[in-house]
C-alpha cells in the first residue's frame, strides 16, 4: 500500500513547461555545467563515459608522441588537454560523495 500512495503523490512533470524571456526551455537529459555533464536523475555515468573517451583517446596519441617530443612539451599537452578533465571528474565525484546539509534537504 504505501508504494501506491508514494506512486500517487509523485507528479507528472512531462506537461510542464519552463519560460525564460517568454521562451519555452526545452527539457534535456543530460547537460554540461561547469565541465562536469549532469543528467536529470543527477547520475554521473554521462560525464564518466565522456572522461573515459577523452582520457582513451589522448593515451593513444601521448603513446605515440612520447619519443618524439621533449619531457616538458609533453608536460604541457597533457595539462591543456587531459588534466583538466580529470580534475572536473574528481571535482564531480567529490561533491557525489559529500553529504548535502540538512537546510539543502528541507
Amino acid at each position: 500500500m504505501r508504494g501506491k500512495d508514494r506512486n500517487a503523490r509523485q507528479k507528472d512533470a512531462s506537461g510542464l513547461n519552463l519560460y525564460m524571456n517568454d521562451k519555452i526551455k526545452r527539457n534535456v537529459k543530460c547537460c554540461k555545467y561547469l565541465s562536469i555533464l549532469i543528467d536529470t536523475g543527477l547520475k554521473w555515468q554521462d560525464h564518466i563515459n565522456y572522461v573515459y573517451n577523452k582520457f582513451i583517446k589522448f593515451t593513444s596519441i601521448f603513446y605515440k608522441i612520447r619519443n618524439k617530443l621533449p619531457q616538458e612539451v609533453l608536460k604541457m599537452i597533457y595539462f591543456a588537454f587531459v588534466h583538466s578533465h580529470l580534475l572536473g571528474a574528481y571535482m564531480a565525484l567529490k561533491y557525489m560523495l559529500t553529504p548535502l546539509p540538512i537546510t539543502c534537504l528541507n
